[in-house]
């Protein structure tokens, strides 16, 4: 079976038929019970997909996106027999060829069966472990989703040990040879064709998730749903079927309804809840006539305009002298003081790479969105390992202003369930006002002793959280 891909073409899918397909979801039920999957792979995993893939690199100032080529086709029988009978699946010869050979067709791992893509990790789990300790070394993030690997960094650009400019009259981005070289050793061959960096000015897209600021989706999706919804709105379910299947119905889908449910799903999978643009698209299609199944349930609260932080403030530094310049937020609180990140009002010269070797920068300005006035800042405190600073005015005179905006701290330990609000300036632009993102505390953890809360809402370069909203 063909089904035509959105790039174009078409992929061609081997889909077993019964009872082979009973066998490999037997199968895929024992594969389960003995695979581990690392922590940075993100695709057939329960628990994870295109989500999660996509939370590791929000925010983050430039993403090296690499593909492998021919993924399921270059895993044929005797890798799989070899790597189920190795450490840690130590399965008996007889069981491990019994199983390759029943995973397979034409000698290959087929896109289609159900046994596929656990199969195809267990293969990677190597290479897995490999690229995560190379990006860590180079100061970046890993994650892989199939045969689509990501990295991300918060550098201003990626070592020459991943990336490099090919040769020719054409020059272009291409993986660097001591990259290459992970995936020639595992037999695993990158796509050139689909090698691609992408810096803060260009829209960070993963698996089809954007991810500059935080989770969304592509702007034309939305302009599809509405579109359609509208034109079901207008003209009726028949002309509006007509209309889509001419336009945007590139899937082939025989459902109208189906499609714009699928769709407006995968927003809010993305999106997630309490989003007004997703709140009006469900609104819409709940209204549709002639609609054959149940409504889409969607919560969604307006955020309340009294409820924003007066003192959540945008920091500005810059050291003209070496050319550098920065930006975060921070939040006031009764005494006067300013509570920021230590990254945020530091930053490291050209021959430092550790956090501790950074250096402050030597003008601080605090301005908050009413009034729009620039306040200078000294640094009182900051700790490198903790990452937290402490700022004071530096002109007496103004000091009355912040403990007039000072919120109240409450060290309440959080439970689970405690709403949250996300506030501040994440890749502030001039003329940008402080951004509010409500939230909840969904889980609990500690690292080396101390406490750290799990929130429902990603955590951007740039923001404030406080709980009690």
């Amino acid at each position: 079976m063909a089904v035509r891909k959105r790039s174009g073409g078409m992929r061609t899918i081997h889909a077993p038929f019964w009872p082979m397909l009973n066998i490999q979801r037997r199968i895929l039920l024992l594969l389960e019970e003995i695979y581990r999957p690392p922590s940075r792979v993100m695709g057939f995993v329960k628990g994870r997909g295109i989500r999660k893939n996509a939370t590791f690199h929000v925010g983050k100032q430039s993403i090296l996106n690499v593909d492998i080529q021919d993924y399921f086709s270059a895993i044929h029988l005797g890798r799989i027999r070899g790597r189920l009978m190795a450490p840690p699946y130590n399965l008996t010869d007889d069981v491990a060829t019994t199983i390759a050979k029943l995973c397979t067709l034409n000698g290959v791992l087929p896109t289609g069966a159900p046994t596929s893509p656990i199969l195809a990790n267990m293969i990677t789990s190597s290479l897995d472990g490999e690229l995560t300790k190379f990006a860590r070394t180079n100061g970046c993030f890993y994650t892989r989703y199939a045969d689509d690997i990501t990295f991300s960094t918060n550098l201003r650009s990626f070592p020459p040990s991943m990336i490099s400019q090919s040769d020719g009259p054409v020059r272009q981005i291409v993986a660097a040879e001591e990259l290459s070289s992970f995936f020639d050793g595992a037999r695993l061959p990158l796509n050139p064709t689909k090698t691609r960096v992408l810096d803060r000015t260009m829209r960070h897209e993963i698996c089809g998730v954007t991810c500059n600021e935080r989770l969304n989706v592509r702007w034309t999706l939305i302009r599809e749903v509405r579109g359609a919804v509208n034109a079901w709105r207008k003209y009726g379910r028949i002309a509006a079927d007509e209309a889509w299947n001419k336009k945007y119905n590139w899937r082939e889908a025989k459902s109208l309804e189906r499609s714009l449910r699928g769709r407006t799903e995968h927003i809010i999978h993305i999106k997630g809840l309490n989003d007004a643009a997703t709140a009006n698209i469900v609104t819409q299609f709940n209204e549709l006539s002639d609609r054959h199944f149940n409504d889409i349930s969607y919560t969604y609260t307006p955020a309340n305009p009294l409820g924003i932080l007066n003192s959540v403030c945008l920091i500005l530094c810059e050291d003209d002298d070496a050319v550098v310049y920065g930006q975060g937020s921070g939040f006031v609180i009764e005494s006067g003081a300013v509570i920021t990140n230590h990254h945020a009002i530091t930053y490291l010269p050209e021959d430092k790479y550790l956090p501790q070797n950074s250096v402050p920068f030597p003008v601080i300005n605090v301005s908050f969105d009413n009034p729009p006035i620039s306040y200078p800042m000294r640094i009182v405190y900051s700790d490198s390992k903790r990452d937290i600073a402490v700022l004071r005015c530096a002109d007496p005179f103004f000091r009355p202003v912040f403990e007039r905006l000072g919120c109240s701290l409450n060290l309440k330990e959080l439970s689970l369930g405690t709403k949250v609000s996300h506030e501040g300036y994440p890749n502030y632009q001039s003329g940008d006002t402080c951004r509010v993102f409500p939230g909840n505390v969904t889980g609990t953890g500690s690292d080396n002793g101390q406490k750290f809360f799990n929130v429902s809402q990603p955590v951007v370069n740039g923001e404030q959280w406080r709980s009690g909203f």
